[in-house]
């Protein structure tokens, strides 16, 4: 008689990519696939997606993984996360009425002018910024009115899946929390919040908590992806609260970084306090939240690098820019190709090089590019310890670039921390994992602590440089002067770009 191998399936629909990850009951990956989907710009600071998209992407990945596993190994619940703020509006068939708009998404900046003010905040805990979905809804309200009124329900990701795998319209409170429609410290859809943009509580989906399971896998879906039917489809998390759990950041004294698209450096504290400039999000633990910064354009500098400069994930390139003394010989970069978020929403700050020369060539380039994104961490990091009073003294890392050891060193030298990539690569997926399987059938865990405990481990950290460290903390107070005459700057080209 063969033993059966219980198996967690993790969905994770991000900005890029729907990925299915199977994972073991000791958190180990099992198998994983990817589907890509698309973004379009249809203008300037505008991203959209179709959400059929995510659908067809979705299930690929999860039939893909399935084909892959061993006739012993059984899935026995299935995890959702994704990418944060992203919705979609659906009339009464569940079909999408326009494309999604998504987190990164820049269009709503009157309305943050005007409805940003400090009692949304509180009540959130999200700061003003174009990031939450509170404010493009505003500006459907405003701009496409009948697209609300014809809006059966306004889903998150999620949701809009979580319909799709089990015909339930579900999110979590800990998901659907990025909108900024949700009182923080109820875990509640608002009425005051969803009034501010024209919804009423009946045009929002049910919340359930984390680690609830939604419903069974629907028997159309188990045919089409062979995964089986009835299989639990447990609630999750956003990929941020979820990257902390599956990189295990819940002890104190540690903090996650999440190199993805946007970078979100965070840390669990106890409560639900708000906090100047940082994001403080529901997670999967009832009495805690995550206190978090952000770097819309953080992976997207070097996707950008990639794209337009030169070919940032050539290993040659990179041991190269490993050979670059620290400081990248005189030549430092500003990250913010997107704006900048943390500690204020500062719209209209762009990118740049200072310190440009003939002498530099592509070695240097890159790694002034790793340094500015290292150095704007440290400003988040600086702002996280003074504002919440932690003491971070060990960060794990995870994402698409955490796997690079140039960017895992440099980042430790200029934060001056310990910094360990998480030994899983799709740690937003293990999170996923763990939420699942405390919902789960058969397995043995009963808290979300209790299942990361088991679950995640941690790897060898790399250790600052401390010839390096002196040398960063010399160039990043520096770096301040440099900082402090931009305003005039971004001034100047912003009314440039205007002309």
């Amino acid at each position: 008689m063969s033993v059966t191998v219980p198996v967690i399936v993790a969905l994770d629909c991000s900005t890029t990519a729907c990925k299915a990850v199977v994972f073991d009951l000791e958190g180990r990956t099992v198998c994983e696939s990817r589907r890509y989907v698309t973004t379009t710009s249809p203008q300037p600071g505008w991203y959209e997606q179709d959400p059929h998209e995510w659908w067809e992407a979705a299930t690929d990945a999860l039939t893909s993984v399935v084909d892959l596993l061993l006739p012993e190994q059984q899935p026995v619940a299935l995890g959702i996360t994704h990418q944060r703020e992203t919705f979609v509006c659906v009339d009464r068939n569940w079909q999408p009425i326009r494309p999604a708009i998504l987190w990164l998404d820049n269009r709503a900046e009157d309305q943050v002018a005007r409805l940003g003010a400090p009692d949304v905040h509180a009540l959130t805990g999200k700061p003003p910024s174009t990031v939450p979905s509170l404010y493009k809804l505003a500006w459907l309200a405003e701009h496409e009115p009948d697209t609300i009124r014809r809006t059966h329900q306004v889903l998150d990701v999620h949701a809009y899946v979580a319909r799709c795998l089990t015909g339930e319209a579900v999110t979590s409170w800990a998901s659907a929390d990025s909108t900024a429609l949700v009182d923080l410290s109820t875990r509640t859809w608002s009425p005051y919040l969803l009034g501010l943009c024209g919804l009423t509580p009946d045009q929002v989906p049910r919340l359930a908590a984390p680690g609830d399971t939604i419903a069974g896998l629907l028997p159309d879906v188990a045919r089409r992806t062979g995964l089986p039917p009835g299989l639990p489809v447990v609630a999750g998390a956003g990929d941020g609260q979820c990257a902390g759990i599956g990189v295990g950041a819940l002890e104190s004294g540690t903090a996650y970084l999440n190199l993805g698209t946007s970078f979100s450096l965070g840390a669990f504290v106890a409560g639900h306090s708000t906090y100047p400039g940082l994001r403080t999000v529901a997670t999967a633990a009832p009495d805690a939240s995550a206190v978090e910064t952000l770097l819309t354009s953080g992976g997207m500098t070097m996707t950008w690098l990639r794209q337009k400069l030169l070919d940032a994930d050539d290993p040659d390139l990179q041991a190269a820019a490993a050979q670059v003394p620290p400081g990248a010989n005189g030549l430092l970069f500003l990250p913010y190709l997107g704006g900048r978020e943390t500690p204020r929403h500062l719209p209209d700050v762009r990118a740049a090089f200072f310190g440009l020369g003939v002498e530099h060539g592509r070695p240097e380039l890159l790694r002034a590019v790793i340094e500015g994104l290292a150095y704007d961490q440290r400003d988040s990091l600086n702002h996280l310890e003074q504002q919440v009073g932690a003491d971070v003294k060990r960060i794990t890392i995870t994402g698409g670039l955490a796997q690079s050891t140039l960017i895992a060193q440099i980042f430790a030298n200029v934060l001056g921390v310990p910094v360990s990539a998480a030994p899983e690569r799709e740690g937003t997926a293990l999170g996923a994992a763990i939420i699942a399987a405390v919902g789960g059938h058969q397995t043995p865990y009963r808290s979300v602590r209790e299942a990361a405990r088991t679950m995640t481990r941690t790897a060898t950290p790399i250790s600052p440089n401390p010839a390096d460290v002196k040398f960063y903390e010399a160039a990043y107070h520096l770096r301040a002067d440099v900082l402090s005459t931009f305003d005039t700057a971004t001034a100047a080209l912003t009314a440039l770009r205007r002309l």
